[in-house]
């Protein structure tokens, strides 16, 4: 069975953004870095609407710039090579290499995708879908 790997910098009181959405107070580790790079075995990413159209509008670019930072072309090839699947009840559309909208039930989706032997899958971010897994077990 697939296991689902949530990733996320969350602060001492429990925060994991600012009031306004934002995440600027991310303090760059080596270690963290590292860990996320590590021996992990995830082909597909698990995104929110927020946590989609912020990736979506910012690492394709990357991928393409080729005087971006080298650890910074290597997380942008690995997150277009990434199955991506995006949760949202309001877009209509995905466009990110590798995407697939969902708009149906969360948790319903991931027991599904669970049920396969593809790869674990991760997540970033995308609070509310990390709610309502937990809520679900």
């Amino acid at each position: 069975m697939r296991k689902v790997i949530v990733l996320n910098r969350i602060s001492l009181d429990g925060f994991f953004a600012g009031p306004k959405g934002e995440i600027d107070w991310f303090v760059r580790d080596p270690a963290v870095d590292k860990a996320v790079h590590g021996p992990v075995a995830a082909n597909t990413l698990l995104l929110g609407r927020l946590t989609y159209q912020m990736f979506e509008s910012f690492w394709p670019n990357v991928a393409k710039d080729p005087k971006a930072p080298a650890e910074h072309l290597a997380t942008a090839k690995e997150l277009d090579e990434l199955k991506k699947v995006v949760f949202s009840t309001t877009l209509n559309e995905v466009s990110w290499q590798n995407s697939r909208l969902v708009k149906g039930d969360v948790t319903g989706e991931v027991r599904r995708l669970k049920q396969g032997d593809a790869g674990d899958m991760l997540i970033f971010g995308s609070g509310t879908i990390v709610q309502q897994l937990a809520d679900h077990d």
